[in-house]
């Protein structure tokens, strides 16, 4: 019968009437004791010959006649009464009063861009992965004299993502940054009539820093090394260390640097950790959680061999006192030799015994031998190992039996001694 093989368990860390007027135009007064007939009127306008020759080679005559005469050249200067005609000018007064009566649709307020005060972020330099916050409250903008609920506000962070306050009630936006660089904060601020102002400023974001140091940087599985974190940001009030293998701890900042003891072991993924591991470190502070930042990589070397154990029998095999304990070595030429499994039997006058799951020897037949008989871990230290056999052995023939396992997972043979105890 084979000795049944047994694993530990193992835990891995780690916004008007328009009034028309017009001027009155009369015609030349002509004197009332010139007598014009309607011929004369008529047909004066059309002189046939030059006035000048008319007035010399005519006789005098009757001084009526001469008057007549005389007075009916003014006749031909009438035609300026027809440049009454200016009465037609009225248009341009009409025109001009017009003009003058048109202040009075400017008299309503003129509809102005909304007024906003300058903004107020929660931060201005921060880390990648933290958050800056815009605060802004009901006395911070204003579209008077119209109702600011109308207002659209709209903030542009600067790296592509844009979000808008959900009421005029909303007091703050928040956002998080998720790389580096200097970023312009906008917020536009609409109303209505579709005129908007627009307020902005500054953010620097950056990567934290990763103050971060190992003891090594090449490893086993499950080989012990350390990881001290000197110092960290201002305003550092935590601190995350991320391991590599899916597991991270939480450290509070006590203002001193500290050590702490770290294996690699099996991932979150319960997959044995091999390769490059990088060991990440974020701080938190008011503005938040930072973006984990690499301060070191560590190698996980590969261990393809099979340790090896041996099971040491004392030179007084026949006695009962030589087998208090049971010993041997154990080596391996990776990771190194972990432990070995023991398992023990012990048989005299047909009658079979092993040591069950109390650590106590019990009778066993074929049938129930799987069920109760299982080994125990003796661990290796600097190569030596040793298990306490329990009281009870007895005399008769006694099998002691061990394998090794090293620290990446990897077992060997069994190796197996036995003797008849025949003293005690």
């Amino acid at each position: 019968m084979k000795p049944r093989l047994a694993r530990p368990l193992l835990a891995a860390l780690v916004g008007g009437a328009l009034v028309a007027g017009g001027a009155i135009v009369t015609s030349p007064a002509y004197a009332d004791d010139v007598v014009v007939t309607a011929t004369e009127t008529t047909t004066t306008p059309i002189p046939t010959a030059d006035p000048t020759e008319t007035s010399t080679t005519e006789p005098a005559g009757d001084p009526t006649e001469t008057s007549t005469t005389e007075t009916t050249q003014p006749t031909q200067t009438t035609e300026p009464a027809q440049t009454t005609e200016p009465a037609q000018t009225t248009k341009p007064v009409e025109t001009s009063t017009t003009e003058t009566t048109q202040p009075t649709q400017t008299t309503e307020p003129a509809d102005t861009p909304p007024t906003v005060k300058p903004l107020r972020l929660s931060a201005t330099s921060i880390w990648v992965g933290q958050s800056v916050i815009v605060y802004q409250n009901s006395t911070e903008f204003s579209d008077a004299p119209n109702d600011n609920s109308t207002l659209k506000r709209v903030v542009d962070w600067g790296d592509g993502a844009v979000t808008e306050f959900a009421s005029a009630a909303s007091t703050y936006l928040k956002h998080d940054y998720k790389q580096s660089g200097t970023f312009a904060v906008k917020e536009t601020v609409t109303d209505n009539a579709g005129q908007e102002t627009v307020v902005s400023k500054t953010v620097s974001v950056r990567y934290a820093p990763a103050a971060i140091t190992v003891s090594k940087k090449s490893v086993w599985l499950n080989e012990r090394y350390t990881v001290t974190v000197k110092a960290v940001p201002a305003g550092t009030t935590s601190y995350v260390i991320f391991w590599g293998d899916g597991f991270y701890n939480t450290y509070k900042w006590t203002g001193k640097a500290r050590t702490f003891n770290a294996i690699y072991n099996v991932d979150k993924n319960k997959q044995l950790v091999n390769g490059y591991r990088p060991t990440q470190i974020a701080y938190n502070t008011a503005a938040g959680t930072t973006t984990a930042v690499t301060g070191v990589w560590v190698y996980v070397k590969k261990d393809s061999w099979n340790p090896t154990v041996k099971v040491k029998k004392p030179s007084s095999a026949n006695r009962l006192k030589s087998w208090k304990y049971i010993t041997g070595t154990a080596s391996d030429k990776g990771a190194g030799a972990w432990g070995v499994y023991v398992f023990l039997q012990r048989y005299n006058k047909g009658k079979l015994y092993c040591v069950n799951v109390h650590r106590k020897w019990q009778r066993v037949y074929e049938s129930n031998w799987d069920s109760v008989c299982t080994s125990w871990w003796a661990p290796v230290v600097k190569g030596k190992w040793k298990f306490k056999v329990p009281a009870g052995l007895g005399k008769g023939y006694f099998y002691a039996s061990a394998y090794a396992l090293d620290k990446a997972y990897n077992d060997g043979a069994w190796k197996t001694v036995s003797a008849k105890i025949t003293r005690s």
